[in-house]
């Protein structure tokens, strides 16, 4: 109604929205074309993306001339003839000011009006964005922000960057992938503790530590119960479980966010069944912040274009006890990556299911070798105008009707290539970083405790961390 009433009126909008040229109908007003009834209904009823973080303002610990070690100390040229320092420090100070840049509020509707938003309403407004079209706080990414942000003496805006994602934590009991409500299905690399831990070893600050401790502990438990953490056994040796962590998310539909390359991704799947159960290993790749690479893909011959089959063990005593929960098959082994590779042949007749498929046009752009296949893949192959062609494909790309959506995917799919993204299979795989990011997160908690004086607590957490060591060497 408000958007309504605002396009029946001649007054201008409010600076905040003329500033972010986001008022509705901008697109219309200055002449622009709509490509297509959606196009047309989208712009003319809601705000262009980005309306809810105002840019301009800037952030209350920033200084031109940050007085941290890294600029008086560190990056201090020792002599006149320093250049190398020197050229260091300019660089360095640069990088500061992208802090600027970078700095948003986001608009106080969010949090008054949550429903007409995907941005995900946070306890302290003022963010760091990734930049470009990326306008979200990213889970793990913030981990090299808040170590920036230290770097460069802003202190206050570290705490609060990572007081927002213990929050999260408190609220949904887990640290979502971003903080838009589109990524409540899956986390990312649990570093929240290794935040806290560089911000009490900056600050020094135990009460700050108190308070957010609780948090730091729902977020070890969402690792460490199912169905992220999974158990694993030996045939020659049932009666002695393994319980390491994965990526998962329970979600098997497309990601709201690459809805078109998902569904393209799964054009071949013959079932509904091979639909979802790629569209799950997806969002499971993508919770892991690698994505996406044939890091997540076993065959017969062990991991994806294996050439040492040495590393390929038969692991015909290695499997994983079914879980209940949201599957109702029983699992292939779990497989360690960036480890010798335990492979078994429960897995190789699980992924054959997914051969062949075909490969979306982001997985070659994002191979530089494979560009030139791009030469085969015709876009526009009539002589029909573009701008006909474009308003047409709009429809049909963003259709609910199956044969409509099929007839488009039909006309571009030219190709096959070796690697897809169907072929991945993250939720069957257990990997050694994220279990070791769970290692460190462990011994933090241990020192954490240990510095409020809670020597049980401590005790617990260094238990759990050398348990995780031994079932990582055993696995």
């Amino acid at each position: 109604q408000t958007n309504k009433s605002a396009l029946n009126t001649n007054k201008k909008p409010p600076n905040g929205m003329a500033r972010m040229a986001s008022f509705p109908k901008a697109a219309h007003l200055s002449g622009v074309k709509y490509h297509s009834i959606m196009d047309k209904f989208i712009k003319s009823h809601f705000f262009n993306p980005g309306f809810e973080l105002l840019a301009g303002e800037m952030p209350e610990d920033w200084r031109d001339d940050p007085q941290s070690d890294l600029f008086t100390k560190i990056l201090c040229p020792a002599t006149d003839e320093d250049v190398n320092t020197e050229f260091l420090l300019y660089f360095a100070k640069d990088l500061n000011r992208l802090w600027r840049i970078l700095y948003r509020v986001v608009n106080k509707n969010v949090s008054k009006q949550p429903f007409r938003y995907s941005l995900i309403p946070l306890k302290h407004p003022g963010i760091f964005v990734p930049g470009g079209r990326f306008r979200e706080i990213y889970y793990w990414d913030s981990h090299w922000i808040v170590q920036g942000l230290i770097c460069c003496g802003m202190l206050t805006s570290a705490k609060h960057l990572t007081e927002n994602l213990a929050d999260l934590a408190d609220r949904y009991g887990f640290i979502p992938n971003g903080t838009r409500k589109y990524y409540l299905t899956r986390s990312q690399p649990p570093l929240l503790i290794t935040m806290a831990h560089e911000v009490y070893k900056a600050t020094k600050d135990k009460e700050w530590l108190k308070e957010i401790l609780p948090s730091l502990t729902k977020e070890h438990v969402y690792w460490t119960t199912a169905p992220m953490e999974v158990p694993i056994v030996r045939q020659s040796e049932l009666d002695v479980e393994y319980r390491l962590a994965r990526y998962y998310s329970k979600d098997d539909t497309p990601r709201p966010e690459s809805y078109y390359e998902d569904r393209m991704t799964t054009f071949l799947a013959d079932t509904d069944d091979t639909k979802q159960e790629i569209y799950q290993n997806i969002r499971a790749a993508a919770a892991s912040g690698w994505d996406f690479s044939s890091r997540w893909y076993f065959d017969k011959n062990g991991a994806f274009d294996s050439e040492d089959k040495s590393m390929c063990h038969d692991s015909s005593d290695h499997y994983i006890n079914p879980l209940e929960q949201d599957l109702g098959t029983p699992l292939p082994p779990f497989l360690p990556t960036m480890s010798p590779m335990l492979h078994g042949q429960d897995l190789s007749s699980h992924m054959m299911k997914f051969s062949p498929f075909v490969t979306p046009m982001s997985d070659l752009a994002a191979n530089m070798d494979q560009l030139d296949q791009l030469d085969h893949f015709d876009l526009f192959p009539t002589t029909q105008p573009v701008e006909d062609i474009i308003s047409s494909d709009f429809d049909k790309a963003l259709s609910v009707d199956e044969n409509i959506f099929n007839e488009f995917a039909e006309e571009r799919i030219q190709f096959k290539h070796e690697f897809t993204m169907a072929k991945l299979d993250t939720i069957h795989v257990v990997p050694v970083d994220l279990n070791v990011f769970l290692c460190k997160a462990e011994g933090f908690l241990s020192h954490f405790y240990a510095e409020i004086g809670d020597e049980a607590m401590s005790a617990k957490y260094k238990q759990l961390q050398t348990r995780r060591i031994d079932h990582m060497l055993q696995v």
